[in-house]
């Protein structure tokens, strides 16, 4: 099948490809019927260029974030400023984020304001989720980026809730999980439940 799927991601019309192929395909031994020995290991472009393609999701998203508010600056619920660093969370402080984010200084998903709460990340992944595209099929399961976010950044007492309120068949279990995914995206609660239920 890995093989089949390298075959698809070339150009099937040009015939000293497809002959290739399948004369490679042809040749290859067996032990017993049904059962193929590859002499190198089968090519797997499909996972590696899905992850590549939610990796860039997740970068793409992060600067999205911060272009977002880069005019606003970043406030809190009374109208103040966050801060970082003890420096305002305005346009020059966003600016200078966004430059040392572009040259490989910082990892917007693992920036906290003075106060410990996040600042990038929660939004793109739960963007990335509630889509629902072959793209992200399975991206907690491999995707260590997302699955960081989600346990770094989702606050401790929603997880613990969840933990409490959210497992078994109940009706209120049930709506425990839809909460948590409306909240933080589709899939987000199977994946703290697995992961820190027990």
């Amino acid at each position: 099948a890995d093989y089949f799927a390298s075959l698809e991601e070339k150009d099937l019309k040009d015939t000293k490809v497809y002959l290739e192929g399948i004369r490679q395909l042809s040749t290859m031994p067996t032990s017993q019927e049904g059962t193929f020995i590859y002499d190198t290991a089968p090519v797997q472009t499909f996972e590696s260029e899905r992850m590549k393609a939610q990796d860039k999701f997740l970068t793409d998203g992060l600067t999205k974030e911060l272009t977002d508010v880069s005019i606003s600056g970043m406030r809190k619920v009374d109208g103040s400023f966050r801060t970082y660093g003890g420096v305002p969370l305005n346009r020059e402080t966003i600016s200078s984020l966004k430059e040392q984010s572009k040259q490989g200084i910082i990892n917007l998903s693992k920036l906290r304001d003075d106060d410990g709460k996040y600042l990038f990340g929660l939004p793109t992944v739960k963007k990335a989720l509630d889509m629902g595209t072959p793209q992200f099929t399975g991206l907690l399961g491999r995707n260590t980026s997302y699955q960081e976010i989600l346990l770094e950044q989702i606050p401790q007492d929603k997880i613990q809730r969840l933990l409490d309120n959210g497992t078994g068949n109940s009706a209120q279990a049930v709506r425990e999980r839809q909460l948590f995914d409306n909240a933080f995206g589709n899939g987000a609660a199977a994946f703290i439940i697995n992961r820190l239920g027990g």
